[in-house]
Parts: structure tokens; sequence; C-alpha cells
């Protein structure tokens, strides 16, 4: 394997390495709550909906009506409206949640987990939104059952039940189409299923040439679940979960030519029983696997690494007699083959197995305030690494109903660790599980969660402050040149830092006749500790800092609506190069204080015009049209850093990119029949 080619791809590949990057180094229903899960209702048509923990629900199809982004009413894009959720990056493919990294957020498509939820940039998640209605956000407020993450949880929520009659939904867009269907098969069997695929490089393609680089890039989604009542308390599921990424970088400077291939395939069995003794049992399956490849004439390198999920989970409820809210226990078994990223050549699976029992009850002091408490026990094993964890967690809970307030403390475990080049969660970076040299990951936090409602103009204030005491977290300190080493293992490359996250999300909404607004404001600190930098703290890739949304929307009648949503945050940490060298071959750096630096102030505008109407006849349809403006006054907000090579100079240099979101258009027609 040629130094030439990696030193290529460090330099000509640089756009997908960010300058982060060290280079060139409502209530739950009762049925829900005797399973230890939060269901948050609300009226119909809201687009946002808090639950008594502060779980946030977001109603797509509402604000689909509303705004769009690319043509798409994308569920997890909505997610970067709420407090204390960052995306870090216009190109980042994943949501930071109170300081914590993406990979310590667990996503799900209903019960599947998905381990990579984005498409390459955060253009879209890989739910769409016409098959996922909804979806949810809970950020540090967790049952004792919560999966082993130190972080938030996202769920993409499908329909439950059973189609009533034949549903079609189509979306066009000028980036990507979609089409859904869902169909009854008779009052207990019904099916839907749902494809997107994209034409980026087609309508985009300037927006794809950076000069020396040309990208080109595709994708495809596709969703399909069945529901079958073989009784009025029971319910199966079938669901499949699918994507796959192609993007591509030609750089004219190197002749490199480098490819990136990736995917998620997931599936699901569940059934679920409601009654005195109700269950909820599930197997499922869960994979991703990502390939970056590069050649040069004459020369060429393939780097893969994925990550799959067996398990099986079930859940019920105990009884204890009338008067008394039943215990909630459940268990899971998992297992877990990885490869973390390496030349093709290397052999580097990695077997891991996890498994964890719960139980939690909730005491009900009187109609205003309750306790739930609970623990759950986790047993992990990788290879000759084992390690055992009993977490308990306790949430005091008051409710008047205008007034709602939650008091949260719990220890939290993480087995499974994601590192990589890039800091910004591409496709790119590995999965690895936690060993000897890699321990695994713990957190203790305590977190509340309080919310009133007004009387007038349905005016809504929530405040969630935090605090999380971090342990274990993995960074990566490799380079690319590392592939160079025959005996090059992943893991050698990896530190564990500790820290912590703390602060405080502030959101008011109000709603008043065709007017409806929310705004919020998050301040938060992430701080880390690093051996080369001993009895400092300093700021952690995913720290906030500051951060303000606001979304207003207007109806003018019966089929107009107009929407603006204005974004303002910290421009994101990252440690800068004081001085390059280059020595022969090798490259050597001195760099300054770990993310000492910070990019430019983020600020931007999108503006968006949704035309709706209905035909009728014996097929009656309903249209929407939509018109928006990502990034309005077209503000060039600076997203990536990387150093360069000019031959013609002989020197290295610090090149900065600015969003591709930059006054971009898009018109999307949909129809629901």
């Amino acid at each position: 394997m040629s130094k030439r080619i990696l030193i290529a791809i460090a330099l000509a590949a640089g756009m997908l390495m960010p300058a982060v990057a060290e280079v060139p180094s409502a209530e739950p229903d009762t049925t829900a709550a005797t399973l230890g899960e939060t269901v948050v209702t609300g009226v119909a048509g809201r687009k946002f909906s808090t639950g008594a923990d502060g779980t946030l629900t977001i109603n797509t199809s509402a604000l689909g009506r509303m705004m769009r982004s690319l043509g798409e009413a994308d569920p997890l894009l909505y997610m970067k409206m709420a407090p204390g959720v960052s995306a870090a990056s216009d190109y980042s493919s994943g949501l930071a949640v109170q300081g914590t990294d993406f990979s310590q957020t667990i996503y799900r498509a209903d019960n599947i987990p998905v381990f990579f939820p984005y498409h390459f940039g955060g253009i879209f998640s890989t739910f769409i939104s016409s098959h996922y209605h909804k979806a949810s956000l809970s950020k540090a407020i967790h049952p004792a059952g919560f999966a082993s993450r130190i972080g938030g949880s996202v769920r993409a929520i499908s329909e439950q039940g059973v189609p009533e009659r034949v549903r079609v939904a189509a979306n066009l867009g000028m980036t990507a189409s979609s089409l859904s269907v869902a169909v009854p098969a008779g009052r207990r069997l019904g099916f839907s299923l749902a494809g997107r695929i994209s034409y980026l490089d087609k309508l985009y393609k300037p927006l794809l040439d950076l000069g020396d680089q040309t990208l080109s890039y595709s994708f495809g989604d596709a969703t399909m679940a069945l529901t079958y009542l073989p009784t009025d308390s029971d319910r199966m599921h079938l669901r499949v979960h699918f994507n796959s990424d192609r993007l591509g970088v030609d750089d004219k400077t190197y002749l490199l030519d480098t490819r990136m291939r990736w995917g998620n395939l997931g599936a699901s069995l569940q059934w679920v029983r409601r009654g005195r003794v109700p269950a909820d049992v599930s197997l499922f399956f869960s994979g991703f696997s990502n390939t970056l490849t590069a050649s040069l004439p004459g020369l060429s390198l393939s780097v893969p690494s994925s990550i799959c999920q067996l398990g099986a989970e079930g859940k019920t409820a105990i009884p204890l007699g009338r008067g008394f809210v039943p215990v909630r226990v459940g268990a899971e078994l998992s297992g877990y083959l990885a490869r973390p990223q390496a030349p093709e050549a290397t052999e580097a699976q990695v077997c891991a197995a996890e498994a964890r029992i719960y139980a939690d009850h909730t005491l009900v002091f009187n109609p205003k305030w309750s306790l739930d408490y609970g623990v759950k026990a986790s047993l992990f094993a990788s290879g000759g690494y084992t390690t055992a964890i009993a977490a308990p967690s306790a949430t005091l809970r008051f409710n008047t109903g205008r007034n709602r307030f939650a008091l949260h403390t719990s220890l939290y475990p993480q087995y499974l660790h994601q590192v990589g080049f890039a800091e910004i969660g591409l496709s790119s970076n590995f999965w690895i599980p936690a060993s000897r040299k890699v321990p695994r990951q713990l957190a203790w936090s305590v977190a509340a969660s309080f919310s009133r409602s007004f009387p007038v103009a349905g005016l809504t204030l929530e405040v969630e402050p935090y605090y999380k005491r971090v342990l274990g977290q993995p960074e990566y300190e490799g380079i690319l040149l590392d592939l160079l080493d025959d005996d090059y293992r992943a893991d050698e490359h990896i530190i564990s830092v500790d820290g912590f996250n703390a602060g405080a999300d502030i959101a008011v909404s109000a709603s008043a006749g065709p007017l409806y607004a929310r705004a919020s404001y998050a301040l938060g600190i992430a701080r880390r500790r690093f051996p080369r930098h001993p009895g400092e703290w300093l700021p952690a890739s995913a720290e906030g800092l500051h951060s303000f949304n606001a979304l207003a929307s207007v109806s003018l009648g019966r089929h107009w609506k107009l929407s603006a949503f204005f974004t303002l945050h910290s421009g994101r940490p990252y440690t800068p190069v004081k001085q390059v060298y280059m020595i022969g071959e090798n490259v050597l750096a001195v760099y300054g204080r770990h993310n000492s630096a910070r990019l430019p102030l983020y600020h931007r505008l999108d503006l968006s015009a949704a035309y709706s109407f209905r035909t009728g006849g014996r097929l009656p349809m309903s249209h929407t049209l939509v018109v928006s403006v990502i990034n309005a006054y077209a503000r060039k907000n600076v997203e990536l850093g990387y150093y360069r090579y000019s031959p013609q100079s002989g020197s290295f240099y610090f090149h900065t990119s600015a969003s591709l979101y930059r006054f971009l258009p898009s018109l999307s027609y949909s129809i629901d029949i």
C-alpha cells in the first residue's frame, strides 16, 4: 500500500473532514404506562406536544403542511428546532442532544434500532415522512428500561393499527420523490409500503461542483409494515427499514476518485397484547455498513466498516392488586458483530453480547405527586472484556394540569462506541464495542422538566435544566496515514476522556387563531479533560454553547400558510493547527489547545409558503404545493475547514467551505388520496 495514495486521500477528500478533525494528524395512557413506554397525546394537528417527562412529539403531518426543507417534511430535521438539540453543522449526520455526541443518542424506526439515520450531509433522515408521521425526542429523562445510551432517544413513529381504507401519498420534490401506500386486507390485516429515490445531482449539479472537486450523490429509501390483529387484544407487526447511499468525489488536481457507499437494513417482528397483564415482545435485526474506496492511476484502497445487531426484547407489567400501579419489568438480549474501519485485507471483526433486565414502579402519593423508581442491571462481554452494572433511576413528578414538573436522576451505561476521522458524524465513522483498551462509558445524570400553560393565546412555557457527569467517552486520535501500518488496530488510536455537560433549555410557544409561534433558547456547556492538556477543562466537539430558534406561521384563509424559521447558534469548536511541516513524504503538524477555536457564528432564515386545496368527485384528494427558500439572505456560514497542499507553491494552506445551503430554493407538490 502506497503512502502516496493515502496522502492524496487526506488532501483531496478534505471536504469530508471538518476542521474539528485533527488534520493532518401528555400523559402516558394506562397500557403504555404499565409497559414503561412514554406515549404523548395531544390535540389533533398540534405541531409539538410535550409529555410530563419532557418528551417532545413532533407531528410531521401538521408541520409538513406548514413548512418543508428541500421539499421534504422530515421528522428529524424538525427536531433541530427543539432547544438543546444541535446538528453541529449543515453537513452533520446526526443530532447532538444536550452536549452528547451523535452516537450517544439511540435512533429507532418504530422498534428497529438504526445505527446511521441520515443521508449525506444531513439533507434528510432515512425516515420517509409519509410513513413515519410522527417522531418523539426524549432528551434526559428516561425510564429504567432505557437502552444502553448516555444521551437521548429519537423514535420515528408509524401508524400502529390496520388502515381504515386505501391511502396513497406521493411527494414530488426537486431533490427526491416518494410514494407511500397503505392497504387494508380485511378488518384484521393491513400493510403499508413506502419508497423514496433521489436525483440531487441532476437538478442541483452546480451546487455539487466545487471547482477542483466534483461531487455525485444519490440515495434511496424503502420501508414496509404489516399489521395483523389475531384478536381484539393482540397486535402483531412485521417491519422492514432500508436505505442505500452512494457518494463520489472526483478530484481533478490529484486524479483521485473517492467513493463512499453505505446503508442500513433492519427488520423486526413484534407482538403486543393489551389487558390486565400486558405484553410486548420483539425480535429484531439491524445492520449498517460503510465502504470507503479510493483510486489513483495504478493504485487503489478499500476501507470497509460495519456493525450488526440481533436481539430479542420483552416487557410486561405485574399487577399488585387494586389501587396499586403494576410493576413494569423487562429484559433484552443482543448480540453484535462489528468490523471497525481498516484496510479490506485486515481481519478485524469483533463479537460482543449484552444482556439487561430492569424493573420499575410508580408510587402515587396523591393526585398531584408521584415517584417513579427502578433499576436496570446489564452485563456486557466482548472478547476477554466483561463488565456488569446496576443502574438505579428515580423521577419525582408533580402535576396539576397547567403545571407539570419532573425531577430525575439516573446512572446510564453505554457499551457501543462510534469514532472516526470526522467529528460531524459522517458515515465513515465506525462502531466498536467496549473493550479493555476502550472501556464502557458512564454518565450520572440529574435533570428537571417544568412546563406551565397559560389561559391566554395557548401560551406555554417549558424549562429543562440538566447536569450530566460523563466518564470514559472515547475520542479518536488517528489519521488516514495510520492505515499504512501493517499491524493497524483501531483501538490503539482511541483515548477515553472524562467531563460534564451542563445547561438549560427554554421554550415558549403560543397559538391564537391563524397564528402560531415558538421560540427557544439553549445554553449548553460540554467540557472534557484530555491527556495532552492535563488539568484543563476544554470544550467537547458537541458543545453547543448558545443557540436560539424561532418559528412563526400564519394561515391566510383556508388555503395559504406562510412560515419562517430563524436559527442562530455559536460556531463549532475545533482544534487549530499552528504549523505544518512536510519532511519527505511525512506530514507533521503542531496543534494548538484542543477545541480552543470556534468557527464563526451561524445564522440562517428559511421561508416557506404552502398552498393546500382539495378536489372532490368519486376520488377525493388533498393537494399541497410548497415553495421554500433555505437561507433566504444567503449567509455564507462557514461549515468546514481543512488543509490542502498547493503543488505550485509547495505549501499547505487552510481552506474553508461555506454551507451548501445558501439561498437554496425548492418546490414540492404532494398529493394524498
